[in-house]
């Protein structure tokens, strides 16, 4: 009997027949993809100027002078910064123009010891920027909307030493008003933040890696606030 049919048969022996039936298309129905996750770029393969969005949006990048490495310490799929002209550039879409709560996740390392004072982890040029700088390790930086606020900028610093020449998962959680770090799952800094989120409004697009010398094995976006056990999740997947 095969075994599709040895289970039946136990379950109208048991009562169970209804339930296990249930199971079964429950487990065979298909993958609900996460809405929030607007972009997903995992570098697994090479594809030439052309990085690849696994997000259900499509928005996929354009890769500038970066360098594709099939393996990097026992990473697969790595695409390398040289910290001088590397850059992604971001598609102008309407799933990457948004305010409010967000979350983006990093597996990230050094590939070289030499920093410029303000590199560009991601960000656009107007609104917001995730940096890596010569004074802190990581700093946050939003341009305040000036109806909500009179000061011109918000910083908001990490502490030194995140950023290794070692393979880290970093994420960000915007969630008004505070502002969450963390570091390999853990949280590092839970800091105040005064404004509701990103405000892009079609004057430059994101981007990934402006004067920096990174590997990045995998980066996402989401629209809306990733709970601490899904961010420790991702970390160690």
């Amino acid at each position: 009997m095969p075994p599709l049919l040895r289970v039946k048969h136990a379950c109208r022996t048991w009562g169970l027949f209804p339930v296990t039936i249930a199971i079964l298309i429950a487990e065979a129905g298909p993958v609900i993809a996460d809405d929030s996750l607007v972009l997903h770029y995992t570098f697994d393969e090479d594809t030439g100027k052309t990085v690849r969005d696994h997000s259900t949006y499509g928005n996929h990048g354009t890769i500038v002078n970066g360098q594709y490495l099939t393996e990097q310490d026992s990473q697969q799929g790595v695409l390398r910064f040289n910290g001088e002209d590397s850059i992604i550039n971001c598609p102008k879409t309407e799933s990457l123009q948004f305010s409010g709560d967000m979350t983006f996740e990093l597996r990230i390392r050094r590939n070289s010891p030499k920093t410029a004072p303000w590199s560009m982890i991601f960000g656009d040029k107007n609104d917001f920027s995730f940096y890596d700088c010569n004074y802190h390790s990581l700093l946050l930086w939003y341009k305040d909307h000036p109806r909500e606020l009179k000061k011109e900028t918000t910083l908001v610093p990490v502490d030194r030493n995140l950023l290794t020449d070692q393979w880290s998962h970093i994420a960000v959680v915007v969630e008004y008003p505070r502002c969450r770090f963390y570091h390999n799952g853990e949280l590092v800094r839970d800091a105040y933040m005064p404004i509701s989120g990103i405000m892009n409004n079609y004057k430059s697009a994101f981007m990934l890696g402006r004067k920096i010398a990174i590997d990045l094995d995998e980066f996402r976006l989401y629209r809306r606030a990733l709970s601490a056990a899904e961010i420790a999740a991702h970390s160690h997947g």
